[in-house]
Formats: structure tokens, sequence, C-alpha cells
């Protein structure tokens, strides 16, 4: 049996990213007898606020930790006649209703209310320990019934989330490149598809970020938000999609899981963290020129280049040593950038980064 991580998982059967189209929800749920809404509160007030009726279904909130005791606490209350999801939030608390589907055996439909990932996309959870440590990733057998993401309820999020989405879509393309450079046969044209799909996201973000975080300052839509939107979303979630797990992450979000460990970065946002790892990782790999093209994009934007940017400030040895050997480990995909990565040599990438004006 071919695990799930292989297969090619295009998306959702339907992916709605326009403004205002929260107006299609009810009669998108007209199929379903009882659908059930997981949600934060944050987030579903952000809804609440653009949802255009009344919102007639049961609502229950998750813990904010996306962890197997949350996941398993929820799918217990859920009533049995629900046969619908209906996950209202950012990454965690769509990972969490993703779960709970999974659990159920039931369709969902995602409604993300941030930018901060392609979680509203994408069939899998990353699940955490209750005290925000990353555990692991899960993959489902059923992909979204529906994505509805708003553009107006969208532009009116925290930018924060914005900045890490941002981050999290642009490794895509360093993480794919590197780990299809190291593939020992040719890649499938699904894979290959996948890999510019990576190269389209990097362009449109290099080019429009500061269009779509002008946007999201203003509350004010213009085509650069738009235009990152369905990058973070929909083409972001399509590289992992079709290429699998060749193509889904490497040496950036190895060095993310690595900075779990330390809970002074717990406050910052996944994809700020695999943007730093963006950089780590190229450093590894001695491309020391691609990491001069970025500076002046992560400086202009407030992406982290050193540890002191992600409030790495006390026992700094200590700590990079440790995210060294976390990532370096062969439970870690870093090794899909660089297979014979080690400790010494993310070491030595990291300091390198350190001592750089």
């Amino acid at each position: 049996m071919m695990n799930l991580r292989d297969i090619p998982r295009p998306g959702p059967g339907q992916f709605i990213c326009v403004p205002g189209c929260l107006h299609l929800l009810e009669e998108k749920l007209k199929r379903f007898r009882l659908p059930v809404i997981i949600s934060g509160q944050k987030s579903y007030r952000a809804f609440v606020r653009h949802y255009p009726g009344k919102v007639p279904y049961p609502l229950l909130r998750y813990d904010g930790s996306c962890s197997h005791e949350n996941i398993r606490a929820i799918a217990e209350r859920i009533p049995a006649p629900c046969d619908c999801i209906l996950a209202i939030g950012g990454g965690k608390v769509l990972d969490t209703a993703k779960a709970v589907a999974a659990q159920l055996n039931i369709d969902y439909v995602t409604i993300p209310t941030q930018l901060g990932t392609c979680a509203a996309y994408t069939p899998l959870s990353v699940i955490y320990y209750p005290d925000h440590r990353i555990k692991g990733g899960e993959h489902y057998e059923r992909a979204a019934y529906l994505c509805l993401a708003d553009l107006n309820l969208l532009v009116h999020s925290p930018k924060e989330y914005l900045l890490g989405g941002i981050g999290d879509s642009l490794a895509k393309w360093y993480e794919a490149d590197a780990a299809i450079r190291q593939m020992q046969t040719p890649p499938t044209a699904l894979t290959a598809a996948g890999l510019e799909i990576a190269a389209q996201i990097r362009n449109l973000l290099l080019e429009y970020s500061g269009q779509a975080i002008a946007a999201i300052e203003a509350q004010r839509l213009n085509q650069g938000f738009e235009y990152c939107a369905q990058a973070i979303l929909g083409l972001g979630g399509m590289v992992g999609g079709l290429s699998g797990r060749t193509a889904r992450v490497a040496g950036a979000h190895a060095i993310h899981d690595a900075m779990s460990q330390l809970a002074e970065t717990h406050v910052y946002q996944h994809g700020v963290k695999v943007a730093y790892g963006i950089l780590v990782q190229l450093a590894a790999e001695e491309n020391y020129a691609e990491i001069e093209r970025l500076l002046p994009y992560f400086a202009r934007h407030g992406f982290p280049r050193r540890l002191a940017d992600l409030s790495v400030n006390f026992e700094k040895e200590q700590k990079m040593a440790l995210i060294a050997a976390i990532a370096a480990s062969e439970k870690q995909s870093f090794r899909l950038a660089l297979p014979r990565c080690s400790p010494e040599l993310i070491l030595k990438a990291i300091k390198y980064l350190e001592q750089l004006d």
C-alpha cells in the first residue's frame, strides 16, 4: 500500500478565493445534515464580522494546541448526526478540525481567517504536544470538500500572520529545489510541475509582498494582496500536493521544528521561523550568493536573519548546538536537502548567519 505522504493530493474539491465569497457558504452546506463548527475565539469573531447571514450551526472551541489530547476531546463532543466539520480559523484550528473530521470519517470545509500557512488547502495536520512543542505530521484520506477563502475577511487579518504565510510559502522553492536535486532518478512530471509552481510562488512573493503588506495595513484589497493570498493558500498547497513528500519540506522546516523546542520562539509565527530556516539551509549548502540576494528582502519586510531576531539571546551557544543537533537528526527533513548533513555542518551555517552585518 502506498503511503499517503507519497500520493499526489491536488487539493480541495472546490477552492474559492475571491472577495465576498462567504455569501456562498449556506448554499454550499445544504447537502449536509448537521455541520458543526470548530474555531477559536478570535478567528470566530473575525468570521462573524464578515459573514452576511446567521450562523445556525453548533460551535466547539479548540484550546490553541492542535494536540492529540484536544483533538480527542473535541471529537468526543461532536453530536452524532454531524456529517461535516466547518473549520474556521488559522493553521492550528484548521489542522485540529481536519484531524477531528478524520477521526469521525466525515467531510470538512475550511474557512481561513488569516494567511499564515496553506493549512486550509492541504489534507494534513501538524500535531503539537500540549506545551506547543512539535510532535509530527498526519495525513488524511479525505481532502477538504470546500475551501472558502474570502479576501474581504483576509485583508482585515493581522499582518504578522501574512508575514508568516509569506515566509512559509517562500520556503517552498528553496526546499523543493534542494530536495529534487538530491533525487537519484529524474523527477516525475507531477514532481516537476510542483517545482515550477514553487518557482512561481517565489517570484510572486518577491514581487508583490510589499503590495500585500500595504493592503493589510490599509485593510484595502489590491492586486498584490490577491496574488499573495492565492500563492500562500492555493499554490503553496499544490507544491506538496503534486510532488508528495519529495518537495513538501526540507532544511528550512527542520530548523523550525528544532526551534520549537525553545520556549522563547513560541511567540513567533511558524512561517517566520521557517523563513529563518531558509537562510540556514542556504548557508549549509554554501549558496552564499542567494543569501545576499535575499537579505535586502528580509530586512525590508522584517524577517529574522539572526537568532536574536527570534528572541534567542541567552545561552546562545548551547541553543545553537541544540537546534543543529535536532535539525540534523535522522527523523528530520534537513537530510532531504543535504543527505550528508551533520550537527557540525548546520551549526557552522547558523554561525555564518550570526556574523553577517
